[in-house]
């Protein structure tokens, strides 16, 4: 699936904890840390993505909506999501793969990338 490069971006730094929230500006000394939205709540990233209404509702209508899956309509509370492609350069007969394991929040487990 093709995703524009802003996008990428943004998902690499997300992946990466890269993403310029509060708590990271607060260990910078540039901020006190919470959220702007919800007084009391420090601004972590897990906390930007998934439990801030305001920036979830910010994030619906960008079209980066929460991720949620469901089996008959139930939803999944605690699960592993497993994504992996690969792509084959004809020019030079190579191959190279890419894994990316995340948690139900959609926070990155883990990855692998191999070029062979």
């Amino acid at each position: 699936m093709f995703s524009p490069p802003k996008v990428q971006t943004f998902e690499w730094h997300a992946g990466h904890d890269a993403l310029p929230t509060d708590e990271l500006f607060h260990k910078a000394e540039m901020g006190d840390g919470f959220c702007r939205f919800c007084p009391g709540v420090v601004e972590t990233l897990s906390h930007t993505l998934r439990d801030c209404l305001d920036t979830t509702k910010a994030l619906g209508l960008a079209g980066l909506c929460e991720w949620q899956l469901t089996i008959d309509g139930n939803p999944l509370d605690s699960y592993t999501k497993i994504n992996s492609d690969g792509a084959y350069n004809q020019t030079s007969k190579s191959v190279g793969l890419g894994v990316v394991a995340r948690d139900c929040c959609g926070l990155v487990l883990g990855g692998l990338a191999q070029p062979h």
